[in-house]
């Protein structure tokens, strides 16, 4: 019994100071919408915090692949993992065909960014969006 009490003893403050310290992701969901020639993202204007993590949930429910671009968005955020596509660089993410991708990552730096949506086979971007980092 005393080992068990010296063990809770011990251990009850390390995990609070770590529980402290962890940050539950907030969920943001993002849909393609818009016609073949001009995609667009709803909701367009996205406010995040900075050092706050977040999963963003990219819903592409047209029969095509679309872009997904983000300038400078890349660079201001740390990214912990994206399923969902194979396919990603530092200013965008291809969005399959009817899919889904999941993106979580934490913003390190504040800014405004650009976003946007295109039809890859047209290469057509759709009106911009904005992603502001506070």
């Amino acid at each position: 019994m005393k080992k068990l009490l010296l063990l809770w003893m011990i251990s009850t403050p390390l995990f609070a100071g770590h529980s402290s310290l962890y940050k539950v992701p907030e969920l943001i969901q993002l849909e393609v919408q818009g016609d073949d020639h001009a995609l667009t993202f709803g909701p367009e204007d996205l406010k995040l915090n900075k050092n706050q993590p977040y999963v963003m949930v990219i819903v592409n429910d047209k029969p095509f692949a679309v872009a997904f671009q983000y300038t400078g968005l890349g660079q201001a955020v740390r990214s912990q993992s994206l399923k969902g596509s194979n396919s990603v660089s530092t200013e965008s993410i291809q969005l399959p065909p009817n899919s889904k991708v999941q993106w979580q990552f934490t913003p390190i730096e504040q800014g405004e960014f650009v976003i946007s949506a295109s039809n890859i086979a047209f290469a057509q971007k759709g009106p911009e969006g904005k992603v502001t980092i506070h």
